[in-house]
């Protein structure tokens, strides 16, 4: 399918494109950072007991599969605009703004759900006096603030902080083989209920988180300073943060055991708590937290991001800056009081949320955008057609 072309006038109504731009590297980056993000804090996968690792590979697999066969000719066909100019071309005004309101809301929602993450994280860690209000109040400010500053300071950051993560990951991963706390026996039997625990994990649940939350890259997709390299970029960051993914989990079973791991509020944390080399390093459950952050703040930041430039143009605001502080309230609001408690939080997450957000927002709509540029394409080469006969 051939791009379509785009007047200036349709660009110009796109109020929330930013003008600047940002590299292949730098995108490359924030999807390695935003994928890992809450996948590594909580147990991922562990439906599929101790082959949750493996879940996570064909997860990650299926999601490049999404990613190249729904999302690329999408933007293919459509490259200079973002997810929400594209809604309201395909759908029309009305269905598409209706639609556009559906990813405001989606985006922002996704946003409480991570910061509620988070927030629980650093409760459990060492904030167990502080109220919850007051963790996820601050750590959204920062979020703000960073939206405020624009997608190139986002983009900025992430260059420097990837660098920061792939120490943390790299040193975490070389001290657990030398030390003594890796029993590879608890990655044992494999595949020991066959496939179907494994298929069950992988659809829908491991492919819609994260892999499937890939779609709110539609709306920086048109930023890339290099349109050619969107698809290179999209799959090689998925590839990289699938494979940390699938380390991670397997380390954390081979550590704590499939019970612990598979029980534990944020297994990672317990892994690092364990390792130890010789008498004058162990206890690394702070590099940990760090890291884990780190990833939960672009995260976080990405979905917030996504939310106010959708927001920006379903309200035809002309500075996107507007909507920061009530999508940010409206964010934090939500995220206290989604749920009563962190367990009733995260069963939310992998039954409702799956089933009724993810599937629709994630592949639905894709799918009906695809069918209805296929239809525009018929209808556009029927005319060419009968207008040469």
């Amino acid at each position: 399918m051939k791009p379509e072309k785009i007047k200036p006038s349709d660009v110009g109504k796109d109020s929330q494109m930013e003008k600047v731009r940002i590299s292949p590297n730098q995108l490359l980056y924030l999807i390695i950072l935003f994928e890992l993000g809450s996948a590594i804090v909580i147990g991922y996968g562990m439906e599929a007991k101790q082959d949750a690792w493996l879940a996570a590979l064909i997860a990650m697999g299926v999601g490049i599969g999404l990613f190249y066969f729904v999302y690329r000719p999408i933007f293919k066909v459509y490259p200079d605009i973002p997810l929400t100019a594209i809604l309201e071309k395909v759908f029309g005004k009305y269905l598409g703004k209706l639609l556009v309101a559906a990813y405001v809301w989606y985006f922002a929602y996704l946003a409480s759900r991570v910061l509620r993450d988070f927030g629980e994280l650093l409760l459990t860690a060492f904030l167990d006096q502080t109220p919850l209000s007051v963790v996820i109040g601050f750590m959204l400010l920062v979020v703000m603030y960073a939206t405020y500053l624009g997608i190139q300071s986002i983009a900025k950051s992430a260059e420097i902080l990837i660098v920061v993560i792939a120490i943390y990951l790299g040193g975490g991963i070389s001290l657990v083989f030398f030390s003594d706390v890796l029993e590879p026996q608890n990655l044992l039997p494999f595949l020991e209920h066959g496939l179907q625990p494994l298929i069950k994990t992988v659809f829908p649940t491991a492919l819609t988180f994260p892999f499937g939350e890939m779609v709110v890259f539609l709306m920086m997709m048109p930023l890339l300073t290099n349109p050619g390299l969107r698809v290179k970029t999209g799959i090689l960051g998925m590839l990289i943060a699938g494979t940390l993914i699938a380390i991670t989990t397997a380390i954390d079973i081979a550590v704590l055991g499939l019970y612990r791991a598979s029980n534990a509020t944020f297994p990672l944390l317990l892994t690092a708590e364990k390792l130890k080399v010789g008498d004058f390093l162990e206890g690394m459950d702070a590099f940990a937290l760090s890291m884990l952050i780190i990833c939960g703040y672009f995260k976080i930041t990405v979905f917030f991001y996504a939310a106010v430039a959708a927001g920006t143009g379903l309200f035809g605001v002309k500075k996107g800056r507007v909507m920061i502080v009530p999508i940010g309230l409206t964010v934090i609001v939500t995220s206290i009081f989604m749920t009563s408690s962190f367990v009733e939080h995260i069963e939310t997450g992998l039954e409702f949320v799956t089933y009724w957000i993810h599937l629709p927002l994630q592949i639905g709509i894709p799918f009906l955008i695809l069918i209805g540029i296929w239809i525009k394409k018929f209808k556009r080469d029927r005319g060419e057609r009968l207008g040469e006969s």
